[in-house]
């Protein structure tokens, strides 16, 4: 399934493990705090435990899982990965 995973994080520490997680999910950053690609459910499982332990009250973690329906109608504009980049894990390299 494709899933967008967006994030607010004040504590650098925090954010740099939650990217690492987030990478080694085998999702794409499309902006500074915005990661997209396909993840078996049962890591984006175990990336939300994770994940939760180490919030703080303030931090903030959202997980959008997108339907074949929303994903076909996504639009990325701009200095962005395509959407068959992401779909196939491509950009990872570069992280």
């Amino acid at each position: 399934m494709h899933y967008c995973i967006t994030y607010d994080i004040s504590s650098d520490r925090t954010r740099l493990r939650v990217i690492k997680m987030l990478k080694q999910a085998g999702l794409i950053r499309v902006q500074k705090s915005v990661f997209m690609g396909i993840s078996p459910p049962h890591m984006i499982h175990d990336l939300k435990q994770n994940t939760t332990q180490l919030l703080l009250k303030t931090d903030k973690f959202c997980i959008i899982p997108l339907d074949k329906n929303s994903w076909g109608s996504l639009q990325l504009l701009g200095l962005n990965p395509s959407k068959m980049a992401i779909s196939r894990g491509e950009m990872a390299k570069f992280y």
